[in-house]
């Protein structure tokens, strides 16, 4: 099987083809021979019924640390099925870093959850830094990634509903910052001018999490979509 990933980007290469290999091991350093592979699965992934919240949370500590990872969030419509929220299955495309990010929900099911089709559309394809706001794997992860002059935060937890607190570390100044949460009736949107260094306060349901978007603030600024 490597050989055959040899014999088929030697030929992807000559071609300019990326790559996403799916189904496939974990990656041990391919992308250093071949760098048109963005992405490899080598994980238990989205389409896992047996996954848990738990299973979520340590995730980023553990497989996506060898490279990016093919989870394939974003199936909103798989209710029932996933362990977690519609607030964290936004988030995990932040949290989870994949070259290609293959979001798995259906037209449907991302036109039922706007705010969270209007923010995964805000999603930049590449990422310029990378930071862990708060984390213990088993029990939350919390990151933000920065894209041009915004950042992009993702958390997901594990267990009972709660008040979360997330260190803001983006730096000094005021920022305004627009975070999807799960609310009674579905999806939520909230709207915050806070300073860098805050403690930015989110309600968590069980087994749920947050998608956000911090931009530079100043007056005038009333949103971070572009």
């Amino acid at each position: 099987m490597l050989q055959w990933y040899d014999a088929l980007l030697k030929e992807t290469a000559e071609h300019h083809l990326m790559v996403d290999f799916h189904g496939s091991t974990i990656p041990k350093g391919i992308q250093r021979t071949w760098p048109q592979v963005m992405t490899m699965e080598g994980v238990g992934g989205e389409e896992k019924r047996t996954n848990t919240s738990a299973h979520l949370t340590t995730l980023p500590f553990t497989r996506n640390v060898l490279g990016s990872m093919d989870f394939t969030p974003g199936g909103f419509q798989r209710v029932g099925l996933r362990p977690n929220s519609d607030a964290a299955e936004a988030g995990l495309a932040v949290v989870y870093e994949s070259g290609l990010q293959m979001l798995a929900g259906s037209p449907e099911s991302y036109d039922a959850r706007p705010l969270a089709r209007d923010f995964l559309a805000q999603l930049p394809a590449a990422w310029d830094d990378t930071r862990l706001l708060a984390g213990a794997p088993g029990r939350e992860a919390v990151l933000a990634r920065r894209g041009g002059d915004r950042w992009f935060l993702g958390g997901v937890y594990a267990g009972p509903a709660r008040g979360a607190g997330v260190p803001l570390s983006l730096g000094a100044g005021r920022w305004l910052v627009e975070t999807i949460r799960d609310g009674a009736d579905g999806l939520v949107q909230d709207r915050q001018v806070v300073r860098g260094g805050d403690t930015l306060g989110v309600d968590v349901v069980a087994g749920g999490g947050f998608a956000g978007i911090a931009c530079r603030w100043h007056p005038g600024v009333t949103t971070c979509h572009r």
